[in-house]
């Protein structure tokens, strides 16, 4: 097995099924979630809907034992693009180039029920975890099954599974909490079974 980055998400596009939803949690820039667009569009893949997941305003706080450049605000799309929080979405969507549904917030405050009907969320054909932190990784896990967001066929990418104690710890828990079944396609690559 290896390590994939988004760009090599064509060797997989045979796994990921199609008229699904594609949601991608911390999305920062919008680069991983235009590259999933392209490639989609590559292997003339359709799906419903895209969902973007993020706060806008960098990570949360939290005293997990994590990396020093994972602080409180780091990866601020706002920031980085210069503008209010409220206006990162219409930077990212003109990026992407696709029609996006923006769910803004930190996910303790926005991965609830009321969002789920909110935005009429449903099965996720590709689903892409790029939030670093455990707590963060559990968050959207625990909501992406409790929903049905994540079910049998849904793949999902981790961005920051080489950090063990993020995304890899995160994926064990839910597996064991809730007895679910993966088949690995890549180190960080999964297809729920």
């Amino acid at each position: 097995m290896s390590y994939e980055h988004v760009g090599c998400l064509c060797k997989f596009m045979m796994s990921i099924p199609e008229n699904m939803d594609i949601c991608e949690f911390g999305v920062y820039k919008g680069d991983t979630l235009k590259t999933i667009v392209q490639e989609f569009k590559k292997a003339n893949k359709s799906y419903r809907k895209i969902f973007a997941f993020d706060s806008w305003i960098g990570l949360p706080d939290s005293d997990e034992n994590k990396p020093p450049e994972w602080h409180k605000g780091a990866y601020s799309s706002s920031e980085f693009f210069g503008v209010s929080p409220e206006e990162v979405p219409a930077k990212i969507e003109e990026k992407v180039g696709a029609r996006i549904r923006f769910i803004s917030g930190y996910f303790s405050e926005s991965l609830n029920f009321d969002n789920y009907l909110r935005y009429g969320l449903q099965q996720a054909s590709f689903i892409n975890i790029d939030v670093d932190l455990y707590l963060s990784t559990i968050q959207v896990l625990e909501f992406c099954y409790l929903y049905g967001i994540m079910n049998r066929g849904t793949v999902i990418r981790y961005d920051d599974w080489a950090w063990k104690d993020g995304n890899e710890r995160a994926h064990k828990d839910i597996i064991e909490k809730y007895n679910i079944t993966f088949e690995q396609l890549a180190d960080n690559i999964f297809r729920m079974v």
